[in-house]
């Protein structure tokens, strides 16, 4: 079984713990009739789930340059029969 990626288990669990925050903040909100946690709450728990996406996608966006790069070095090295040297 192959490892799961750090970054993919924090993106995981942010998300995990958004939707589980949205969900006791309606819970409370109909239990309490009182909105003002929505002013506070929901926006904090999006911009760290926003933050974490936005790195997520970095970190993988550069590591596909790397693998680009590779891949491309390694066909023109099979086209032209050229070495490391």
């Amino acid at each position: 079984m192959k490892k799961m990626e750090t970054s993919k288990i924090f993106l995981f669990l942010i998300t995990l713990v958004t939707i589980a925050t949205i969900v006791f903040t309606f819970w409370q909100i109909i239990e309490t009739g009182d909105v003002s946690m929505l002013s506070y709450l929901i926006p904090s728990i999006f911009a760290e789930l926003g933050a974490a996406t936005g790195v997520y996608y970095w970190k993988a966006k550069s590591e596909n340059k790397i693998k680009m790069t590779l891949s491309a070095v390694k066909e023109l090295s099979e086209i032209d029969d050229l070495t490391e040297e």
